[in-house]
């Protein structure tokens, strides 16, 4: 297990810590194990999707996991990816990286909750989030996990409506309901 760090002048030499973490080490997805009480369910579909995305633009966060029982804390669809991609032969090095963490069940098993929750607070902002969309290439961004039809209306709500030209409106023929008066383009 090498670990992902940017020099590794010696084997002996420790991993730097953030917050009492080592930086992520390069791990066999297999060797983890998910956590049994996982109240999240995943879906294949969620599966495959993040697995193209991750085989297209790479990692993003990396898996936590305890280093005693090497159970997941956080990243049980990562690791599901991964397998799926291990399992083609498409997952560069065979590893994923793994942010090891020390904690008992109690705190490992508050912070997966509130790593699950606190994911579903936050809103979007629409403008920025469609700027920024804009600028992907749309296979792109359909690989973060927007669908065809969420990119068209996010694009879309972006767009300037043309100008209404008045004018136009000046020649058009009407007819109207004897009844109700309502009137409509002929």
């Amino acid at each position: 297990m090498a670990a992902r760090r940017k020099s590794d002048t010696s084997a002996a030499q420790e991993a730097p810590t953030v917050h009492g973490a080592a930086w992520a080490e390069d791990v066999d997805p297999g060797s983890l194990v998910p956590w049994s009480g996982n109240p999240k369910r995943i879906g294949e579909e969620a599966v495959a999707k993040l697995a193209k995305a991750i085989e297209s633009i790479g990692w993003g966060a990396p898996i936590l996991a305890r280093r005693s029982d090497r159970r997941i804390v956080a990243g049980h669809r990562r690791q599901r990816a991964a397998l799926v991609l291990a399992e083609r032969g498409e997952l560069p090095g065979d590893t994923v990286p793994v942010r090891w963490i020390d904690v008992d069940d109690e705190r490992a098993t508050a912070m997966a909750l509130a790593d699950q929750r606190h994911a579903e607070d936050s809103e979007w902002d629409e403008d920025a989030l469609s700027a920024l969309l804009e600028e992907l290439a749309p296979d792109t961004a359909e690989l973060l996990g927007w669908e065809a039809k969420e990119l068209d209306r996010l694009v879309i709500t972006r767009i300037d409506p043309p100008e209404l030209n008045e004018s136009i409106a000046d020649d058009v023929e009407y007819i109207e309901c004897p009844e109700c008066k309502h009137k409509w383009p002929k």
